[in-house]
């Protein structure tokens, strides 16, 4: 399932109220949402949605706005299409689990190739990571509590993403320390003669069949 997500908080900020892409883009960064890697890049990525949901039909321009000397921005608003569309997608983000490959899964399955001792000096590294980034998403939270006062039905998502990074934080903690007192070792030798001894295993059934 392909997500469009700067998409999706186009229709999500519109089916508030009608806005102008300016608009929306200091909304996002006002509820803290910009820090969102699948938001990409602010603004650019925002306008691009508007442009590709504008194609569709989506939304549509309702009106052109002037404020001062600054440029016309042309306000948006949701159609009924845009509404399902949003309904639609929603759904399937929620109820539908996708096949994501995470960068330390992706690393992991080539920990064999280095010593143990490197694998442990990089997890260390990780870990120091997660724990300012939780750190980070602990205080976003409270700020969007206690000073911007969201209800937390906005902030689950937020909750749902500090979760996530408390659990590959407590994770990356227990491999460390199975690495640090030899739990987990390897050699290279070894895992070397495991691969040759598999395939002349498998070389040995091909002759037989």
């Amino acid at each position: 399932m392909q997500i469009d997500y700067p998409g999706m908080h186009v229709l999500a900020l519109l089916h508030e109220r009608p806005r102008h892409p300016y608009d929306m883009v200091r909304e996002l960064r006002a509820r803290h949402l910009d820090r969102s890697s699948r938001l990409g890049g602010l603004p650019r990525s925002l306008y691009h949605a508007v442009d590709r949901l504008a194609e569709r039909n989506l939304i549509e321009p309702t009106e052109t706005t002037r404020e001062g000397n600054r440029p016309e921005r042309t306000v948006y608003r949701i159609t009924d299409e845009g509404r399902d569309e949003f309904d639609v997608g929603l759904r399937q983000l929620l109820e539908t689990p996708t096949s994501e490959h995470p960068a330390l899964a992706a690393g992991l399955g080539f920990a064999v190739y280095l010593t143990p001792g490197t694998v442990l000096d990089a997890l260390e590294g990780r870990i120091v990571a997660l724990t300012s980034e939780v750190a980070q998403l602990d205080a976003g939270l409270r700020a969007l509590q206690e000073q911007v006062r969201l209800p937390r039905i906005i902030l689950i998502g937020v909750e749902c993403r500090r979760a996530l990074r408390q659990a590959e934080l407590e994770w990356a903690r227990s491999l460390a320390d199975e690495l640090r007192t030899g739990t987990l070792a390897w050699d290279w030798d070894s895992i070397a003669g495991h691969f040759a001894a598999e395939q002349a295993r498998r070389e040995a059934l091909g002759r037989m069949s």
